[in-house]
């Protein structure tokens, strides 16, 4: 009985394995098919990087290591995929980023006023301001004023990682770009170790973490040198612990309080938005701190410490804080409507949720990378969408008695998070009495994800319980380590053809001349390309005016120089230009590049 049992076991094994090496190997062929078309130049050594994580993971699966592992495995795997990958101009904000950071590697940690009277800044060498160019050096005798007010409010403790990078690097090199990529290296590399410690620490819904460090627009954030790098990790860090205490040690001592007033603190002092994080705490029950003193520190004490510091920044920042105003925002009069009709202002929070969710799932979701201009295949958010809500649906992996009192609190902490990040874009960003919040992206949602998914845990076993079941469901994720390779992958292939530089594809600018009398048309990566033509004609009135212009390259050259004399078109604004390749009896090929240029 007990053989055919064990034969029984086995043989379902083998059908498991044998369907999920099937679903690899299908997954595996639709990025092939997706590569070819999307970045011909690159797909083998894109499809041989792409095909290590999933043979690993399947080796891991198929071997039976503990879940842990393989997690950590695509993460760090992807994390440095994603670090090669992306360049200096795709993470938003990123100069001003390094600027603030390398002011705080020199030791000057408080911006000031610049000169002009209304941007922030600080007495910095000036050659960092050509983070762009590869082959800019530092020269120490050439300083002035560099301006960031952008990241000017952002505290010190925000760029500790990358400031540490910035300060090692610039010991050994003058180069501006070796110095850029150390404090991205760092700051990488800091991120990655608190959300595998995550990982790791959590007692359950490992897996919905999993997949929310995993959506490409966590991992774009979390190669960068933004300070949300950090925030992200220690958010899920922060998630991890508190959960870990709550339901798994024993009992909680002063340097578990320590380390969650330190992650709170950092938190709250790189995005104050995020300082309801702090009710997280009273997710640990009062009997398993060891006194009435543990229960003041941890409830009391630890708020109140991460509120004040917050406050004391505030009041620093101020001295330098400059006057800011965006399409007729005007933070004074904002606050003043807010107070004076509260119900108004509920119902346009109301009324931004519903008419910018499309959006904010888009940008959150890695439908929208770098600087909401490359555009994702819908593959990629759809495939992080359903899988949040199906391993969310169907996580049921506590042993503990959760409290139904905790799935309040995570909803709460979404909720005021929300309510803050809304209300500091409405002030900051959004015209006065606005029925519309502006400015808003799905990446600053990241961070409270978890609080949003992680309820469905509780839900789960509370039905469980209900339904008399004792055993919790620990099922493998092995269908989802494929799934959130293959559509990271998607979106790797997707930066890749955005960037001619990495893809190799072709690409096309225009420009025109002083006068306006002529198109400047610069052609790059065609040296496989003998006969083009380039298709000209306005936006207005769509095609009524389009021109084909003949582009000879009969020696193949990777760069190739056009000029149109725009004497041909009579119309004024936006022109449009495409680039086709053509068969050598004047037959059109297919299409390589466009672009357009302002008349």
């Amino acid at each position: 009985m007990i053989d055919l049992k064990f034969g029984k076991l086995a043989a379902e094994r083998q059908i498991s394995r044998v369907f999920l090496l099937f679903f690899s190997l299908v997954a595996y062929a639709f990025l092939y098919v997706y590569v070819k078309e999307k970045i011909p130049e690159i797909r083998a050594g894109f499809l041989l990087t792409a095909g290590i994580p999933f043979a690993f993971s399947l080796f891991l699966i198929f071997t039976g290591r503990q879940e842990i592992l393989p997690m950590g495995a695509i993460l760090i795997f992807l994390g440095f995929c994603y670090f090669f990958v992306a360049p200096f101009q795709m993470i938003p904000d990123e100069p001003a980023h390094f600027f603030r950071a390398f002011e705080v590697s020199m030791g000057k940690f408080i911006p000031r006023v610049l000169s002009d009277g209304h941007s922030s800044g600080d007495i910095l060498p000036l050659g960092i301001r050509a983070c762009y160019d590869k082959s800019a050096v530092i020269d120490w005798n050439n300083i002035g004023e560099v301006g960031f007010s952008g990241t000017a409010l952002y505290s010190p403790f925000s760029y500790i990682p990358q400031s540490v990078g910035i300060f090692i690097a610039r010991h050994f090199t003058n180069r501006v770009a070796t110095i850029y990529y150390a404090g991205r290296l760092f700051n990488f590399l800091c991120a990655l170790s608190l959300s595998v410690w995550a990982l790791r620490t959590i007692p359950f819904g490992r897996k919905i973490l999993f997949v929310i460090m995993l959506i490409p627009m966590t991992m774009q954030e979390m190669i960068s040198l933004a300070p949300d790098a950090q925030v992200n990790a220690l958010s899920f860090a922060l998630v991890a612990f508190i959960l870990h205490l709550a339901y798994e040690k024993e009992s909680v001592d002063s340097r578990d309080i320590a380390i969650i007033g330190a992650m709170l603190s950092v938190i709250a002092l790189s995005k104050i938005v995020y300082v309801v994080l702090f009710l997280l705490v009273y997710l640990v029950p009062n009997k398993k701190l060891k006194d009435r003193r543990g229960v003041y520190l941890l409830k009391i004490a630890v708020p109140l410490v991460v509120i004040a510091l917050n406050l004391v920044w505030l009041s620093i920042s101020s001295h330098f804080l400059v006057a800011f105003s965006h399409d007729g925002s005007d933070a004074k009069e904002q606050v003043k409507y807010v107070l004076r009709f509260p119900k108004r202002y509920v119902a346009t929070l109301i009324r931004t949720f519903f008419a910018r969710l499309d959006f904010y799932v888009l940008s959150c979701f890695g439908g929208s990378l770098g600087l909401l201009n490359i555009g994702t295949n819908i593959v990629v958010r759809l495939g992080f969408f359903a899988l949040l809500l199906f391993e969310s649906a169907r996580c049921d992996e506590s042993s503990g008695n959760l409290r139904k009192s905790d799935v309040a609190f995570f909803l709460l902490v979404f909720l005021g998070v929300y309510v803050l990040i809304m209300s500091s874009l409405y002030v900051q960003w959004t015209a006065v009495r606005s029925k519309l919040i502006e400015g808003v992206q799905g990446r600053y949602f990241i961070p409270i994800l978890p609080c949003l998914f992680f309820p469905a845990a509780y839900l789960n076993f509370f039905a469980r319980k209900a339904a008399g079941n004792g055993k919790p469901a620990r099922e493998r994720a092995s269908y989802t380590f494929i799934l959130v390779i293959f559509c990271n992958f998607v979106a790797l292939a997707d930066v890749c053809a955005f960037y001619p530089e990495l893809s190799g594809n072709p690409y096309v600018a225009s420009r025109f001349d002083k006068n306006r009398n002529v198109m400047n048309v610069e052609l790059k990566n065609v040296k496989k390309f003998k006969k083009m033509k380039l298709a000209i004609w306005s936006e207005k009135d769509g095609q009524d005016d389009i021109r084909w212009f003949s582009v000879e390259n009969p020696d193949g050259l990777a760069e190739v120089e056009y000029t149109v004399d725009m004497s041909q078109f009579s119309d004024a604004g936006n022109y449009l230009v495409h680039l086709w390749k053509f068969h050598s009896d004047d037959t059109p090929d297919k299409y390589l590049a466009s672009t357009n240029a302002n008349f």
